[in-house]
């Protein structure tokens, strides 16, 4: 059974305000065990073979050219037969909020094909690849600004109000954004669920089926991100671990390399980090 995963890019601005990977391969032996959503928009261009997207259960064939538009919070799987390779472009929504692109109220075709919007993620894929020109970070932010407004305009319509897909995806959302609301202090299971309207033991069964996670692995878990802005910003780790809502410094330490695979210290020193959450099996401590 293909589970349901929920993924987290609250860090993804940096250099850059997005993710793009090129050349992701798919055969029927190497397809993800998990469908997957997230509040960012996801943009995939089919370069070689052919494949089958799934947006929240509706089946998309497609072929190189295709452009799927991944809406906000669309559980999505890419799957293919025999052989599909694309481009996965995941953008910042941070970044679309200071640009003032709601993507949240727009609802994108889910496949498009344009040779204009082709040809602006293949050129963004060479700008990335290219760290020695120094204007790399500003071309690549006035080329996303394009494919974005290009997108918006020609592709997209306003979102209207519809009836739930799916109740339990509803709860888990706003259970979600309970814990990134009130990370800094101690919330009971009994209070969020008071706050979802649901019962706590059935919120736990979903949440983990929806996740992939725990409701307190996903709490740690985004505790631990937002402890590496604090860190990153000069503040102290006791500081840090009582901005995050740990009243314990030891705890606050080992959750923290459990998620992370490194102590506090390291990003305190590094001035700046970028978070990489690791299985138990290969953390380690640098």
């Amino acid at each position: 059974m293909i589970g349901i995963r929920h993924e987290t890019y609250a860090e993804l601005i940096d250099e850059l305000p997005f993710s793009l990977v090129t050349g992701i391969e798919r055969t029927p032996f190497n397809c993800s065990r998990e469908k997957n959503w997230h509040e960012n928009i996801e943009i995939q261009l089919c370069t070689q073979g052919s494949g089958t997207v799934l947006l929240d259960g509706e089946r998309y064939t497609v072929s190189p050219g295709d452009i799927v538009v991944v809406n906000s919070n669309v559980v999505h799987y890419t799957l293919t037969e025999h052989y599909l390779r694309y481009t996965c472009l995941i953008v910042s929504t941070q970044w679309c909020r200071k640009m003032q692109i709601d993507y949240s109220n727009l609802r994108y075709s889910p496949v498009i094909v344009c040779r204009e919007l082709e040809a602006l993620i293949e050129r963004l894929s060479e700008i990335c690849a290219d760290h020695s020109d120094p204007l790399r970070v500003a071309k690549a932010n006035r080329l996303l600004l394009h494919l974005l407004i290009t997108l918006s305009e020609q592709y997209a319509s306003p979102r209207l109000a519809a009836a739930s897909k799916n109740r339990y995806f509803d709860v888990i959302v706003a259970a979600i954004a309970c814990i990134e609301k009130n990370y800094d202090r101690k919330v009971t299971l009994s209070e969020l669920a008071e706050s979802v309207y649901f019962n706590k033991y059935a919120l736990c069964k979903e949440f983990k089926r929806y996740t992939g996670q725990t409701i307190i692995q996903y709490l740690h878990h985004y505790r631990s991100l937002k402890a590496i802005d604090y860190l990153s910003e000069g503040y102290t780790v006791a500081e840090t671990a009582a901005l995050c809502g740990f009243e314990n410094l030891s705890f606050f330490t080992r959750t923290f390399k459990s998620c992370t695979g490194k102590n506090p210290s390291y990003y305190k020193k590094q001035g700046i980090g970028e978070p990489v959450f690791l299985p138990s099996d290969q953390k380690t401590e640098k």
